[in-house]
């Protein structure tokens, strides 16, 4: 049986509503071989907090209003091998509950990885499209891709960020590519 990991949501609206004593008791009590004890983001379920997520190999329940008593009893029930049924918000990834109706692009990680270490990034496929551009394309190339891809500025004037970028590669001066020691682009 895999050891089991919890992730405790300490977004904003977890840590307002107790995720951070939460997440200090739960790796207090729970030593390392009994099971790893992680921070994540907001899963968008604000109203739930302070939440906790058990993952055991596919097995993934989502804990919600978890105060000390609740991490009390949920240790009890990791030490068993018997979850509590009670405080349960989601149940595995086919539950037709909030989060599953969502179609979450940018923030697809969220409540997934922990935010504080690049290895949960990287594994989740995080730099790719980076590595890419930096690889595969030129500067010419990046510029089409983006300018097809509609992407605009945020500021309220949405001006489209493929001619923003198009103008910058023909302004005169020193490329910062030759700067960085190792990278090799195209």
């Amino acid at each position: 049986m895999t050891k089991p990991k919890l992730l405790v949501g300490l977004g904003s609206c977890g840590i307002a509503a107790g995720a951070k004593e939460v997440y200090s008791y739960l790796q207090d009590a729970l030593p390392q071989e009994a099971a790893a004890v992680e921070l994540t983001s907001c899963v968008g379920m604000c109203y739930a907090e302070p939440l906790v997520e058990v993952v055991q190999g596919a097995e993934r329940v989502l804990f919600g209003h978890v105060d000390r008593a609740f991490a009390e009893e949920l240790c009890r029930g990791i030490r068993q091998g018997d979850l509590p049924h009670t405080h349960r918000v989601r149940e595995d990834a086919a539950g037709q509950d909030y989060l599953s109706r969502q179609v979450k692009v940018a923030l697809r990680n969220c409540g997934r990885i922990n935010p504080e270490k690049i290895e949960d990034y990287l594994e989740a496929g995080g730099y790719e499209a980076l590595k890419t551009c930096l690889t595969s394309y030129t500067p010419d190339e990046v510029i089409a891709r983006i300018t097809e891809s509609g992407l605009a500025g945020r500021g309220g004037g949405f001006f489209p960020t493929g001619l923003k970028w198009s103008f910058l590669a023909k302004a005169q001066g020193q490329s910062r590519r030759a700067q960085i020691p190792g990278l090799q682009c195209r």
